[in-house]
């Protein structure tokens, strides 16, 4: 699709044209060039309406303020972290400034190693190791935050590192009401 310019150049209004001809010509190319622009982003996609009642809807709604999310991208994440088998993470800022901190942990450890290294002169395995581990820490972390464990991974864990959790857990579901949790924020 030509540009702006290039349309009204090839009409030739902009030679022979009153001004109201020229406006006349760049309401025809805009209104062509949205549709055009809507045509190709609905080539590659489909649209999907849903109707919810009232009270889902007003809980969807307020999920997604949560989240900070629009409604319509917090309902396709959660589609998406069903079939996935997934997690919605509450807010992707709050990891990134998470993984911001954890790089600049690891720029300071590289600073603390330079100035180690310059003093003696036999620390660069010491050196590599350090950043190896503040590397493997940093993938971690932002794996666990991204896609935390699912319940059933994470219940398995901490009975094979706590044998004594079963207790609290099964004391957990015997006491557990709805009442106290249908009320309670996402």
């Amino acid at each position: 699709m030509p540009t702006l310019k290039e349309y009204l150049f090839a009409s030739g209004v902009l030679e022979y044209g009153t001004l109201e001809e020229i406006e006349e010509l760049k309401r025809e190319f805009r209104k062509n060039y949205l549709y055009e622009k809507v045509r190709a982003f609905r080539s590659d996609r489909r649209s999907v309406s849903l109707t919810f009642p009232l009270k889902d809807a007003a809980t969807f709604e307020k999920n997604a303020a949560y989240h900070n999310m629009k409604l319509a991208a917090y309902i396709k994440a959660c589609v998406y972290a069903y079939v996935n088998q997934g997690f919605i993470v509450p807010d992707n800022q709050q990891i990134q400034r998470l993984e911001l901190l954890l790089r600049r942990i690891g720029n300071n450890v590289n600073q603390v190693a330079r100035t180690a290294n310059s003093v003696e002169g036999n620390t660069q395995e010491v050196v590599t190791a350090i950043q190896s581990q503040v590397n493997i820490l940093e993938a971690d972390l932002s794996q666990h935050l991204r896609q935390p464990l699912n319940l059933e991974v994470a219940i398995r864990m901490e009975l094979t590192r706590n044998p004594a959790f079963l207790h609290r857990l099964r004391y957990l579901i015997q006491n557990l009401r709805c009442d106290d949790y249908q009320n309670a924020a996402p």
